[in-house]
């Protein structure tokens, strides 16, 4: 996939996330101590950082690496009566 498909691509998912999140909630932002990472976030996501990633949910399939710097979940509630068992995306 070339650059500038990839950037188009990125740039459509964002407007897809922002259409569905952006305007029916607010976000929350993370930003790691060192000033090298930082983003924001639904506010009702949990976020797990390192030193209390065992407070993130549990899973089959592990939700959060110990080793995560930050981990934020999706809510748990969202998908009740499915077989969605949670999400996450971590750094």
């Amino acid at each position: 996939m070339s650059r500038a498909r990839s950037r188009v691509t990125g740039l459509v998912l964002a407007g897809a996330w922002l259409a569905t999140y952006g305007n029916a909630q607010t976000s929350t932002t993370f930003s790691s101590s060192d000033g090298a990472c930082r983003f924001s976030y639904p506010s009702d996501f949990q976020i797990c950082t390192n030193g209390n990633i065992e407070a993130c949910p549990k899973t089959y399939i592990p939700i959060c690496a110990m080793d995560a710097l930050v981990c934020v979940v999706y809510p748990a509630g969202e998908f009740k009566g499915t077989n969605f068992t949670g999400a996450s995306f971590e750094v």
